[in-house]
């Protein structure tokens, strides 16, 4: 049996995520990651450019988790559906004060190309435009009892929603 592979817990930021992809051979064998926005980390250091580069280098990848994404836009969800080809769980979160940029059109694809996310089995986008959630409902109806899909927009609380 091999040796269950190496799992490291830290939140990850684009400079961290440029050093991966500097590194091919750590990139090739990622199974897991998940890339946030901390405490005072500006949410345009989540951009496009560094997120598909990341997609492209680590198509082993299972699971991805970003959080805190507030400037990407669909073409990050399909550069994972489309180099992940073993993608099981995707989940893309804006911000809790600023809504992302998608618009469905990677939903749309996936609809209309089964092999695109093939083996996706949960789906979670949160935080992002409104006009998203038609083609979502359509991804969910098409793939029915193979692809959980979750579709949301979480707000920050005040004390005042407390009471």
């Amino acid at each position: 049996m091999p040796p269950a592979p190496k799992q490291y817990t830290d939140s990850i930021k684009s400079n961290h995520i440029a050093a991966i992809l500097a590194r091919p051979g750590l990139c090739a064998s990622l199974i897991v990651i998940e890339v946030c926005n901390t405490k005072g980390t500006p949410l345009l250091q989540l951009h496009n450019n560094i997120l598909v580069r990341l997609a492209k280098a680590c198509p082993k990848l299972e699971t991805v988790k970003i959080t805190g994404a507030a400037n990407i836009d669909d073409s990050v969800l399909y550069a994972f559906l489309d180099n992940c080809t073993g993608l099981t769980t995707l989940q893309i979160c804006g911000s809790c004060s600023k809504f992302g940029r998608m618009t469905g059109w990677a939903l749309m694809a996936m609809k209309q190309n089964p092999q695109l996310g093939a083996r996706l089995t949960s789906l979670h986008i949160t935080n992002q435009p409104r006009n998203i959630d038609k083609a979502a409902k359509r991804l969910f109806f098409s793939r029915r009892g193979k692809l959980n899909v979750y579709i949301g927009r979480i707000k920050r609380l005040s004390m005042e929603d407390l009471y």
